[in-house]
């Protein structure tokens, strides 16, 4: 089962944040990657970005599959 769609808690020009669950990891770049924080900075002014989160692999257990993407687009840079 793969939980719910990441939650947005703010967004700036370059950084997206987003609330993070105990026990999840989460990607911006479709699963090539995957961290603990809910902070992925350093992005494109006006760029939407899709988040995916998944309950993150244990010794027992693999990684679960990946929740429904949440869609972001940061906000347009200064003039």
């Amino acid at each position: 089962e793969s939980p719910q769609a990441p939650k947005l808690l703010g967004k700036t020009d370059t950084e997206i944040r987003i609330e993070t669950q105990k026990g999840q990891e989460y990607s911006i770049d479709n699963g090539s990657t995957w961290q603990d924080g809910g902070s992925f900075s350093n992005l494109t002014p006006a760029k939407e970005y899709q988040i995916i989160g998944r309950v993150k692999a244990t010794s027992e257990n693999q990684a679960g599959k990946a929740s429904s993407p949440l869609q972001v687009k940061t906000k347009a840079g200064p003039p």
